[in-house]
């Protein structure tokens, strides 16, 4: 599995929670570093 398959499953499962309370996942640290390393490839 790759980092993009695994960046999909999170995005799909997490969207209704970014939407709504978008502070809980910017308190999550080892998640945005995900997004990062995700985004820069």
């Amino acid at each position: 599995m790759t980092y993009l398959h695994f960046f999909n499953i999170f995005e799909n499962e997490l969207n209704h929670l970014k939407q709504t309370h978008p502070h809980i996942i910017d308190s999550w640290k080892y998640y945005k570093e995900f997004e990062k390393i995700y985004k820069d490839k």
